[in-house]
């Protein structure tokens, strides 16, 4: 998922993921300590898994780690505050490498960064709103997505 800027609807996106009832924890790696617990309070968060990361190089190690032991069926790479420069380090084979965890484990991952950055993604989604903090207060928060969908080719070793 894409997240261009800070108000684009990345933090709407997660509250409504922390909404959904589930029997498994939601696991959030938070790429820059920006997550603020406090504001989405106990219920929404009791079922999270939170990891604080302050540099994309720990979120990344914890997402692999994460998809290798297939214990958690759904993940959220929040990077979309770290700076492109250093997303930029982030090697294309270590993307997939994270993608081939994730297919082999079950899982799903969802990263969210500041532009298209993960190559041969299943689906990419491009948040194009401008929302304001206190749109995450409302009961049914409108969220522009523009959804685009990209073909993979599965090549067979």
């Amino acid at each position: 998922m894409i997240s261009p800027h800070q108000s684009s609807g990345a933090s709407l996106v997660i509250s409504k993921l922390l909404d959904k009832k589930r029997e498994t924890p939601l696991v959030l790696i938070d790429g820059r300590d920006s997550f603020d617990p406090a504001s989405y309070g106990n219920e929404k968060c009791h079922n999270l898994i939170w990891i604080r990361c302050s540099k994309s190089e720990q979120a990344i190690q914890a997402a692999d780690l994460l998809l290798r032991d297939g214990n958690l069926p759904f993940i959220i790479l929040d990077l979309h505050l770290v700076a492109e420069r250093e997303l930029r380090r982030i090697p294309h084979a270590l993307w997939q490498r994270l993608k081939v965890h994730a297919r082999h484990s079950g899982s799903t991952m969802l990263a969210i960064t500041p532009h298209a950055l993960v190559p041969t993604p299943h689906r990419r989604l491009t948040l194009s709103g401008h929302f304001s903090l206190a749109q995450l207060e409302l009961e049914e928060p409108s969220l522009q997505l523009h959804h685009s969908l990209e073909h993979q080719h599965t090549h067979k070793a």
